[in-house]
């Protein structure tokens, strides 16, 4: 033993000739920002002072929650400062190690998952404090005094994997509010055909990936391996496994070895029993759907097609794929052609009309790492040149009509509806409605729009009168996931998860009688329609599909 722990102290010894390597900075705030400060028992918020209202929100949830996250770890970290950039247009979270910190980019998310967006966000990211706190005992402690912070990230680099830190903590910001990831079915909709339909799915790809074939992300394998893990061998196994990495890194694998030590069983035959507990689940699920073809086009290989539209019977949509960057493609006749390739997009979402078709793509400012923006792109169909809305802007989710562009700004965790005339290429109307962030906008027409409500309370769908700003609720307040609600005639079309599946539903606004359209096999998304037609994105084993079905057949 004491020759192993004299290897650790002399590797590290070496790294510490380069520990500048070891410090990690995520960029620069503008010089201008002026800095304000919140000390709470455990926590020491640090942000600009325009940020102050919600920076007191932020603080009241971490400190009142913290020691509810920690519970299963049994573990209370010590106190950690919390650096907050307001100034970005998009919604994130960190937590790094020498010096150590957490450091949130708290603007609310274009489409949140229902219930409060900080809260998801401070769990989540307090639960990485944790993980790594618990770190910082026996060896492992004996090392920080000797070389510093770096010791304990060295540590957490080495030995825990990536799959338990996000899974974990998707877990934890789940178990911990009404909503959550792990509860939103399009999160481990990808997981669910590998599980049913592919034999080659191997614990090492699905902790590493691979360049061949498409497998999920560490977020969502992790989730539910470890949400599995919890409810067979008890909430405290991770509290093990950390401890038993803290006190023995000299180990080669302190990790897997806490894990056998509590199940009695090694990864790979862990890996076997969740297999086959999720195929057990979803083939149940699986036996309970009727399906009824509505594809239209995919691709040979793993590719995803998104937000399908269709313009003057021609169908575009943005494609993804294993070995070609994000493209906007028009489809015709089973063939495809690329009519623009385009910057970092928002959310994979495209709207058009005669003349435009628009999305939202994120810029960075030329000066400040911590500082970027949100502008509108629209491609024009006939030039194929591309203009923009927007400067120093946070301008999300455009929905376009023949002569209006509707979309939404958002201010830190609120929102604005603007309405945009395409003739005088000026902003000439706006809706704001307190404690609301405006989700998924579609216009209907000149006059109304249909949008989901996403507040504390859950989320809902209303019709907003763009002449006199009144909204009406079309549907009750739920925390099952809602997209793109689309009101053709008298009826109000949508995409939810209250099955367990993401499928299509139909509300008569005459008679408020509700009817589940379609019951897919993994889940559909980016709903639109022209033509009397609704387009969709199907996921199947290859990725998304375009799927068509008539309005006729879907009231049947």
């Amino acid at each position: 033993m004491i020759k192993k722990i004299g290897y650790v102290l002399i590797f590290l010894l070496l790294a510490g000739l380069h520990s500048f390597s070891q410090y990690y900075s995520t960029g620069q705030e503008p010089f201008s920002v002026k800095w304000r400060q919140i000390n709470t028992a455990n926590f020491q918020l640090i942000f600009p002072i325009e940020y102050s209202k919600e920076a007191n929100r932020i603080a009241n949830i971490l400190q009142s929650s913290i020691e509810h996250v920690g519970k299963s770890l049994n573990h209370k970290p010590k106190p950690i400062s919390v650096v907050i950039h307001s100034n970005t247009a998009s919604a994130n979270g960190l937590v790094a190690w020498a010096p150590k910190r957490m450091e949130l980019y708290p603007t609310i998310d274009i489409k949140p998952e229902p219930g409060e967006w900080l809260t998801h966000l401070a769990i989540h990211e307090s639960r990485h404090v944790i993980q790594i706190d618990k770190l910082n005992q026996g060896v492992t402690k004996t090392l920080y005094y000797l070389f510093g912070e770096q010791a304990t990230g060295l540590v957490l680099g080495l030995y825990i994997p990536l799959w338990f830190l996000e899974g974990d903590a998707v877990c934890t910001e789940t178990a911990l509010t009404e909503s959550g990831r792990g509860r939103m079915p399009s999160f481990s909709q990808s997981l669910k055909p590998i599980i049913l339909e592919q034999q080659d799915y191997s614990f090492d790809k699905a902790s590493f990936g691979s360049y061949k074939d498409f497998v999920p992300n560490h977020y969502q394998f992790g989730y539910n391996f470890t949400a599995f893990l919890r409810s067979e061998y008890g909430t405290y196994i991770w509290d093990s496994a950390l401890t038993n990495v803290a006190k023995k890194p000299y180990s080669v694998t302190p990790f897997n070895k806490a894990l056998r030590n509590v199940t009695g069983k090694n990864k790979t035959d862990l890996f076997i029993d969740f297999k086959d507990s999720l195929f057990t689940y979803y083939k149940t699920q699986d036996n309970s759907a009727v399906y009824f073809d509505t594809s239209f086009y995919h691709s040979n290989t793993y590719s995803n097609y998104y937000s399908p539209i269709s313009i003057d019977n021609e169908i575009f949509a943005i494609k993804t794929s294993l070995d070609d960057i994000t493209r906007i493609v028009h489809i015709s006749e089973q063939k495809e052609e690329i009519i623009h390739t385009p910057g970092f997009m928002n959310d994979y979402k495209i709207r058009g009309n005669e003349h435009y078709i628009v999305w939202t793509e994120q810029i960075p400012d030329v000066r400040w790492q911590n500082v970027n923006y949100s502008v509108i792109k629209l491609y024009n169909r006939k030039t194929g040149k591309v203009e923009q809305i927007g400067k120093k802007s946070r301008f999300y989710s455009p929905t376009i009509n023949d002569k209006n562009l509707a979309f939404i700004e958002i201010r830190n965790t609120e929102s604005v509806i603007f309405v945009y005339s395409l003739e005088e290429k000026t902003i000439i109307d706006s809706i704001k409605a307190e404690g609301i962030h405006f989700v998924d906008p579609q216009l209907i027409n000149n006059d109304e729009l249909v949008v989901i409500l996403h507040e504390n309370s859950g989320q809902s769908v209303a019709l907003v009168n763009l002449k006199t700003h009144e909204i009406e609720l079309l549907t009750e307040n739920t925390f099952y996931e809602i997209k793109d609600p689309y009101i053709v005639d008298s009826t109000l079309f949508y995409i939810s998860g209250e099955n367990g599946t993401n499928n299509l539903y139909a509300i008569s606004l005459k008679t408020k009688v509700k009817k589940q359209v379609t019951n897919v096999r993994y889940g559909i998304d980016g709903l639109s329609f022209s033509n009397q037609k609704l387009f969709f994105a199907n996921y199947l084993s290859n990725g998304n599909n375009i799927g068509i079905i008539e309005v006729e057949k879907a009231l049947e």
